[in-house]
């Protein structure tokens, strides 16, 4: 059963800040069973490594996400001896409406609930919560596959667009479709009329999904930028690019043009493709490129610079889903003042006044001496528990 009012089925449908009044989480790695009631503003989680911070803040984004940022079996997210792992959230908003979700993990399978009812359909669900989320493993955004690039895109085209889910079912069928008459070629060679039916299904999809990517990196980059120089003070020009396995730069074309030089690709790459068994062109190929000074920020970037860069993707992200939806989203950041000197983790956290409600994990007392002071509330995380302390 789905949620009967459908105006709720995504962040852009709300309007106004989103604030986390209670999180309930049970069992959910080494947290046994935990709730708290976060005030609006900066919240800090304090604690040595290993109590449970990172599990905290990688519970709320099951529930924003329904996935973990760090498990790859939902079976790892049950704490050892539990049957099942539960994150429920209550959430408030500007405009009055209140909602509450849930996510349960039990066998391997997922059961979510928004407002007590059942929800099978992943759009109904994904920007209920409406946050982003840095956690250290995120520097792979930069230094990992490119793939990693592209599906952190497109979970935030989805957000802001939910029905740009079909698109993307559309074209996962025709790629799998595509790919299984390449791979069953035999001696009378390819079935035309069959590949070209379903290479024009995956030119039409490829094609907006290309467009859905490209917009909303249109909106990203300029706040990208302007946060990287705010929180790095680096002078260095730092953009987001797009780059297209099929069309090259994307910018200002249209749909037709997009479509030939697509369907152009395809036909030349034909050849090769039957050779390996396997698409080589198209959306699944595409790569989003973080450059400084004009170089990959990959292959040139510091170690800081490349964290200064993730940490200014994540809150541009914020702002846009802001200026789309009208939602600002809660933002959570394990562990991002580590590996900063003095200077930027200010730059940090001046980039932060404001904003409704973030969480933010830290494990040196130094940090938290130097941060407390724009605290709503400090936490202190040991062994899955969390309680309120004072001020440093």
């Amino acid at each position: 059963m789905r949620h009967p009012n459908r105006q709720l089925r995504c962040s852009a449908c709300y309007h106004g800040s989103v604030l986390i009044e209670r999180v309930h989480i049970r069992d959910y790695r080494n947290i046994e069973r935990e709730e708290i009631e976060p005030p609006p503003g900066i919240n800090l989680i304090f604690g040595a490594n290993a109590q449970g911070k990172t599990n905290f803040l990688d519970a709320i984004h099951v529930a924003a996400y329904l996935k973990s940022a760090r498990a790859t079996r939902e079976r790892e997210i049950v704490r050892g001896g539990a049957q099942r792992a539960r994150v429920e959230v209550s959430l408030a908003r500007e405009d009055g409406l209140k909602n509450q979700l849930s996510v349960t993990v039990a066998g391997g399978k997922k059961f979510v609930k928004l407002d007590g009812n059942s929800i099978t359909r992943f759009e109904d669900a994904i920007g209920v919560l409406s946050a982003h989320f840095f956690f250290p493993g995120d520097l792979s955004l930069i230094k990992g596959d490119p793939s990693l690039r592209r599906e952190t895109l497109d979970y935030e085209v989805v957000k802001a667009v939910p029905s740009a889910v079909r698109p993307y079912a559309d074209y996962k069928r025709a790629l799998m479709q595509r790919n299984a008459i390449l791979k069953r070629k035999d001696d009378a060679g390819i079935n035309g009329s069959e590949m070209n039916a379903w290479s024009d299904r995956l030119v039409a999809a490829g094609v907006e999904i290309i467009r859905m990517r490209t917009n909303l990196l249109k909106r990203i980059s300029p706040r990208f930028i302007e946060h990287y120089r705010r929180i790095s003070e680096n002078p260095g020009k730092t953009e987001i690019g797009y780059v297209s396995s099929v069309a090259g730069k994307v910018s200002g074309k249209s749909r037709e043009a997009l479509r030939g030089s697509f369907s152009k690709e395809l036909a030349r790459a034909m050849e090769k493709e039957a050779e390996l068994g396997y698409t080589t062109v198209g959306p699944h190929r595409d790569e989003l490129l973080f450059t400084i000074g004009g170089e990959s920020l990959r292959r040139f970037g510091s170690q800081g610079q490349q964290r200064c860069a993730v940490l200014a993707f994540r809150i541009a992200l914020c702002d846009v889903a802001r200026e789309i939806g009208g939602e600002e989203p809660v933002l959570c950041l394990d562990d991002a003042l580590s590996e900063l000197d003095d200077v930027r983790k200010t730059h940090l956290l001046k980039s932060l006044e404001g904003r409704k409600q973030v969480f933010i994990t830290l494990a040196s007392k130094k940090e938290l001496k130097l941060v407390s002071s724009c605290a709503a509330k400090i936490w202190e995380m040991k062994a899955g528990k969390l309680s309120p302390i004072s001020r440093a």
